[in-house]
């Protein structure tokens, strides 16, 4: 396994909750629940501390949590972040492709 694929599972896992906070929030909207949808705001939040504090590199350990989610949208994020292209740790230049 390499650190691609680390932080390919760890991406993968915060935008699946991401999507289910998001859900919430519009089902909160749809059944005019303010609690549910303070719920729903409060885990958006809660995953955005989670995922700086979790995405980490592999090598050095540093936060890749803003590189990552860079981009405005999500889905951009994650094709930027595709296999096809070539990624080093912003911090201490190694390649994700190097095995941890």
């Amino acid at each position: 396994m390499n650190g691609r694929d680390l932080i390919t599972r760890k991406f993968k896992q915060l935008l699946v909750a991401t999507v289910f906070a998001v859900s919430i929030v519009l089902v909160g909207l749809y059944v005019e629940s303010i609690a549910m949808m303070i719920t729903g705001v409060g885990l958006i939040w809660a995953l955005s501390r989670y995922g700086y504090k979790t995405m980490r590199c592999p090598y050095c350990d540093t936060s890749l949590y803003k590189h990552v989610f860079k981009e405005a949208a999500i889905w951009a994020s994650w094709v930027s972040w595709s296999k096809t292209q070539k990624k080093e740790c912003p911090s201490c230049k190694t390649s994700f492709n190097k095995p941890v």
